[in-house]
């Protein structure tokens, strides 16, 4: 893995991750000089973890002495996504592709550290994504927050409800509703963003959660400025009405 040839430090990688070397991975391939190999690490480190948490994590050791020489470990697929929380290693090297997705230089690595995090399932190490410098990364973090679901997940996409880019506001508050977020996060944004489109999509939101004050914010919106954002109130409210009321 200190070999000056890039080509000889990514096949040193990939061996890393054939024996299962999760330390080796985040100490020596998040920290090459070469963005591609990095990120090809913090993939490599993903799958590691992975096949740890499967149970699936190859048992073949290198014996110098061995004859026959044993075969080389196979390579198999990791698990596309898993929670590895309590796979060995896993906070080291969680914490390792934490810092690169927050430090790495180069936005390629960044997102493939953002990617593995979300195959592991780490919810806090994908919130980090949220306060990238790209609007591409944090519209990413907003995507993979809304795949892993739960009360962890809406409570980290609230944050992104303040976001400078009227684009993952948006995207934010559809994963919101679609998370059936319990909290006043929607109420807030569909009455005081300053985007009607994002206001347009809080009060679609606001019509798909089961709460019955969802109806007194939804109504209070049919006063709204936009004609887009009072249509769509009014369409939610209108859905939330039992066929039998609607009918007389």
């Amino acid at each position: 893995a200190a070999d000056d040839l890039a080509e000889v430090r990514r096949a040193a990688y990939e061996w890393l991750a054939r024996l299962d070397d999760a330390e080796g991975l985040a100490e020596r391939g998040l920290g090459d000089a070469v963005p591609s190999l990095r990120a090809a690490a913090a993939c490599l480190l993903a799958d590691v973890l992975l096949r740890r948490a499967a149970n699936d994590a190859p048992t073949w050791q290198w014996r110098a002495d061995a004859f026959p020489r044993p075969p080389p470990p196979a390579f198999e697929h990791a698990p596309r996504r898993l929670d590895a929380a309590a796979a060995d290693g896993f906070e080291n090297a969680a914490s390792a592709l934490i810092q690169a997705a927050q430090r790495d230089a180069e936005e390629n690595v960044r997102g493939a550290a953002l990617e593995s995090l979300g195959r592991l399932r780490c919810v806090p190490g994908v919130a980090v994504g949220l306060e990238d410098a790209s609007e591409e990364s944090r519209l990413r973090a907003v995507e993979l927050l809304e795949e892993l679901s739960g009360d962890e997940a809406a409570a980290a996409l609230e944050r992104a409800l303040d976001d400078p880019s009227t684009e993952v506001r948006r995207r934010a508050t559809d994963a919101l509703g679609l998370l059936q977020d319990p909290r006043d996060a929607l109420s807030r944004v569909a009455v005081r963003d300053a985007d009607p489109g994002v206001r347009q999509v809080a009060a679609r939101s606001l019509g798909r959660l089961k709460d019955d004050s969802a109806v007194r914010q939804l109504t209070g919106l049919l006063d709204d400025s936009s004609p887009f954002v009072r249509a769509a109130a009014a369409t939610a409210l209108g859905q939330r009405v039992p066929p039998e009321a609607a009918l007389g």
